[in-house]
């Protein structure tokens, strides 16, 4: 049995836990409840006073979301408090605790195209938002690290996600009620279904080879835009609902290349997009009595969508 620590019970800390305890692994989900992860001290104590663990999984952040137009605040405090958070945590594992963080594609720098950006190309552009800046500053301690792992994220959708602040499933909940689907500008991206990203985690988890890198790009093989998305959402709905643009053309790109990812996991498997969807459309039909319906139609996230002029 694995012994298993997963710091923050967000939409991935809790899908984490419920897919390891189905493992039958001993899992621990400690949040900001049980101690400040900005408080050194606090996060020793605990990890000195408990038995070790096998894995440790970072899912604490501060900003990087569509409800905030993906960066909190203006200033450096979301720099600190990040990596402040993941360092605390870091210092206080013995060595070789395998410690998984979740990076972000924002770490190469939202601010221009990314098509089917590789891991070397980090710090080639620094990151002009806070956000994207501490993923930077955190990837690069994860590259000097044998024990750290980074699973770089572009962009995650599933059930139990959201449903006010994450593109697909606020849409597929308004297709289900008949309300149009509105899109800030068109873009390309990488989305990755949850259960797929568990399936990259639990190569790290049980993989017993050491792995030639510490940093991956965590993205499917094809690319799809918004458009895309809302065609197939609209298609599961049967529905002829029209597709709102508010900007026109295309925004910057957000594809990471996933080459480095199969060379050391030959074996993985994506889900479609069609498929991938479909589960997460059948599951918002499945709850739809218990959605707020006037918050899915103001979609208020949408208006910290950034545009490309």
């Amino acid at each position: 049995m694995k012994r298993i620590a997963i710091m923050g019970n967000g939409f991935i800390g809790g899908g984490l836990a419920a897919h390891y305890r189905q493992n039958n692994e001993h899992v621990d989900v400690l949040d900001r409840i049980d101690f400040s992860f900005l408080d050194a001290d606090a996060v020793d104590a605990y990890f000195k006073s408990h038995e070790p663990y096998d894995i440790v999984f970072f899912c604490a952040y501060i900003g990087g979301t569509r409800a905030t137009g993906y960066n909190t605040g203006t200033d450096d405090s979301v720099i600190v408090k990040n990596i402040r958070m993941f360092d605390n945590i870091g210092r206080a594992l013995p060595a070789g605790t395998k410690y998984i963080y979740f990076g972000s594609g924002a770490q190469y720098t939202k601010e221009r195209n990314l098509i089917r950006v590789k891991e070397e190309e980090l710090g080639k552009v620094i990151p002009t938002n806070e956000y994207g800046y501490a993923k930077y500053l955190s990837a690069k301690i994860i590259e000097g690290n044998p024990d750290y792992y980074d699973l770089v994220l572009f962009g995650l959708y599933g059930p139990r996600e959201d449903p006010f602040i994450r593109f697909i499933t606020n849409s597929c909940y308004k297709a289900i009620l008949g309300i149009p689907l509105v899109i800030n500008q068109n873009v390309k991206f990488d989305y990755l279904l949850i259960d797929d990203l568990f399936q990259l985690c639990d190569k790290i988890v049980y993989g017993d080879k050491p792995l030639r890198h510490r940093v991956f790009n965590a993205t499917p093989d094809e690319s799809i835009t918004l458009e895309e998305i809302a065609s197939i959402i609209l298609n599961l709905a049967q529905s002829d609902n029209p597709v709102q643009f508010l900007n026109p053309g295309m925004n910057y790109e957000y594809t990471g290349s996933n080459e480095r990812l199969r060379e050391n996991f030959p074996d993985i498997r994506f889900t479609s997009y069609r498929d991938g969807i479909a589960e997460v459309y059948a599951y918002c039909k499945s709850h739809i009595d218990e959605v707020d319906v006037e918050k899915i139609r103001a979609d208020a996230a949408l208006a910290n969508c950034t545009t490309k002029k």
